[in-house]
């Protein structure tokens, strides 16, 4: 008992029977097979109103498969608009837990979609405010497999754009929702837990605490967006090819052949945040999200296998920073054979690059890291190690015939004052580690010079450097330097940069202004 919304607790409650009293066993996903769904006119929802999609406007804690959309042509919602579901969220657990001994039950309150398709010829999705996705408005710890939404020409939203999901992320309650969400849920209460569990709990008790919470990442698995001169566009930060942004993303194969495609991609634009594959992908820090506290132990980091991002000359533009050919901004996670193939432009005021724009970061909160979770303290940063390393393998990025542009030109006020970087791979690198990866088909490298700040450019990476401790110290009472919820050093001296960028195996091919220089 203790699960859900529906009329047990209604009439526990009405009994007065404390929800601190009831203690969730079990959850029963409501299954949706083989269902389709055809449209004469093609239009779905409006600019009012929260939630549209051409299957479902909120998937909520339910597996549906083998499902098919067909003659749809828009979709329309203020918040969340997709192909397939506007939003596509797991449920959120009602009930207390304590530290008294409670038994840890394996609850699956996720969102699944499996083999499931929008046949489309020139679909356009628009969210007036945030979160629009070809097939997923938003995912909050959900995971979809072996879907497809075809004839996409258009995604735009205010914030949160994405060939697939406008956003991928963690539970619904920690991020999405509101107060009213977290309270009195497990996500309001489990976090008497958390200390104990989290640190000393083997792996399979962390995760079925974390599942309980919802704090575990949506997941996204053989997936594919078929583009026809796909436009996606945010207005403001946010627009990515496959997702606008992700926390603790998984895009892997995970049995499948692939993790994700992308094909018939146009444009990619965005004030801040743009990439072929997603504007950002940052790691999610279960416990800080939680309870606010310096987490020591459980990250979830995101991670980009086997995917492929194409098009017929596309371009990558972020009219303030963060533009790549993959992710504008990356940190704490891996990638590992992402190809990039047919872009002819990137470029963006600041933090530019063929494969990623900034990977890494001094602190979280200076690279709208967790912040973006909305729980996050200033100063709630992870280690450094886990929170922030960036691993490539196996990646590539490859121009157009024409070549590929990579251009910073934008100005200290736009820019937050930060010195301008692009690189042919990676514009800024801190402490990242890149292996047998390759840009090819590259044109030109361009950092512009403002008078005020520094500018570096380079066929590779435009600027590398160490990740150190110093931004994450603070002074307690008695002025000594501590790091928040971990340690205390003597002097800045102990907080030397500790983290080295490593590239092994990694080549720039350039295509000479003429003619390709191969012939």
């Amino acid at each position: 008992p203790g699960v859900g919304l529906g009329d047990l607790i209604t009439v526990l409650l009405q009994n007065d029977v404390p929800l601190g009293n009831l203690i969730p066993t079990g959850y029963h996903n409501p299954v949706i097979t083989g269902c389709s769904v055809t449209l004469k006119t093609g239009t779905i929802g409006n600019a009012a109103q929260d939630y549209n999609g051409g299957f479902v406007g909120i998937q909520t804690g339910t597996k549906i498969s083998n499902a098919t959309v067909s003659g749809l042509t828009t979709v329309q919602a203020k918040n969340g608009a997709g192909g397939f579901a506007g939003l596509e969220r797991d449920a959120i657990i009602k009930g207390l837990l304590n530290d008294a001994g409670i038994t840890l039950y394996e609850i699956d309150a996720k969102s699944g979609q499996e083999n499931c398709t929008v046949n489309s010829e020139g679909l356009k999705i628009e969210a007036t405010e945030s979160y629009a996705g070809g097939f997923n408005g938003a995912m909050a710890n959900s995971i979809s497999s072996a879907s497809l939404v075809s004839g996409l020409s258009s995604v735009k939203a205010k914030k949160y754009a994405g060939g697939f999901a406008g956003r991928a992320t963690v539970g619904f309650g920690t991020t999405l929702g509101g107060e009213d969400e977290k309270k009195p849920t497990l996500v309001d209460s489990v976090s008497k837990l958390l200390g104990q569990i989290l640190t000393n709990g083997t792996e399979e008790q962390k995760n079925q605490l974390l599942t309980l919470a919802g704090v575990m990442p949506s997941k996204i698995h053989g997936c594919t967006v078929a583009g026809k001169t796909l436009i996606v566009e945010s207005g403001g930060d946010y627009a990515g090819g496959m997702i606008g942004q992700g926390d603790g993303v998984k895009i892997t194969a995970e049995g499948m052949a692939f993790g994700g495609s992308v094909t018939g991609l146009q444009e990619v634009t965005a004030k801040r945040y743009a990439g072929g594959v997603a504007g950002s992908v940052v790691t999610a820090d279960a416990i800080g999200v939680l309870n606010n506290t310096l987490g020591v132990g459980q990250f979830i980091p995101f991670e980009l296998m086997q995917m492929s991002v194409e098009g017929t000359e596309w371009k990558v533009t972020a009219t303030e920073k963060y533009a790549a050919g993959a992710c504008g901004l990356m940190l704490g996670g891996t990638a590992d054979t992402v190809k990039i193939s047919g872009i002819q432009s990137v470029q963006s005021g600041n933090y530019t690059g063929g494969f990623a724009g900034r990977t890494g970061a001094g602190s979280l909160a200076s690279a709208g890291g967790l912040d973006v979770l909305g729980l996050m303290k200033l100063n709630n940063v992870l280690s450094l190690a886990d929170g922030m390393q960036v691993t490539i393998k196996n990646c590539e990025t490859v121009g157009a015939d024409s070549g590929c542009k990579i251009i910073s030109e934008g100005t200290a006020v736009l820019t937050d004052g930060e010195d301008f970087t692009a690189g042919g791979f990676i514009g800024e690198s801190v402490a990242s580690i890149v292996e047998a990866s390759h840009v090819k088909q590259l044109q030109s490298v361009i950092a512009k010079h403002d008078h005020t700040k520094s500018s570096y450019a380079g066929g590779f990476i435009g600027r590398s450097h160490t990740g150190g401790l110093a931004g994450l110290a603070e002074k307690d009472a008695d002025g000594n330097l501590k790091l928040p919820g971990i340690l205390e050093v003597d002097s800045l001296l102990s907080l030397v940069p500790y983290l080295l960028p490593k590239y092994t195996n990694t080549t720039v091919t350039f295509l000479s202004q003429e003619k390709n220089p191969n012939e």
